[in-house]
């Protein structure tokens, strides 16, 4: 947005503009402040900022949280288009069913270490589910001792 180091107002007027209509951002201008914004809107008007510098990688966490069916579906179509664009998209969520819709490969963590790893083609919610709650058995445990 920048010409020889100085911002041109115009581009940026213009680049808040595209990004509300590509974002679909209810809003009452581009220049409404974020925080003004309904939970979804500012999810969406946030990702459209992120988006805006043609990310190689995003690290999204809790993506949805805090926000409506609709907005949810808003912000799962934007994640999918930002990886067809060629981003690398990393998603932390506490919700199996978001991470089952959005990712290719879920992998369960635990101090640092990779705990388990799914492929899509072998999610399977008892699965996931239970390497997490044995990851969690073993902190309480070590906990313990």
């Amino acid at each position: 947005m920048s010409r020889r180091g100085y911002l041109s107002p115009r581009r940026e007027r213009r680049m808040a503009a595209d990004t509300v209509r590509a974002v679909k951002v209810r809003c009452q201008s581009p220049e409404q402040p974020i925080r003004a914004l309904s939970g979804g809107n500012q999810q969406r008007a946030i990702f459209g900022r992120a988006m805006a510098s043609d990310p190689e990688l995003l690290l999204l966490d809790e993506p949805t949280r805090g926000v409506d069916v609709g907005a949810k579906a808003e912000i799962y179509r934007l994640i999918d288009d930002a990886a067809a664009k060629g981003s690398a998209v990393i998603v932390a969520s506490s919700e199996l069913e978001e991470l089952m819709h959005l990712c290719s490969r879920i992998v369960v963590l635990s101090s640092g270490r990779l705990a388990a790893a799914f492929d899509r083609s072998q999610f399977n919610k008892e699965a996931i589910i239970g390497a997490a709650a044995s990851v969690g058995a073993s902190a309480v445990t070590k906990e313990a001792a």
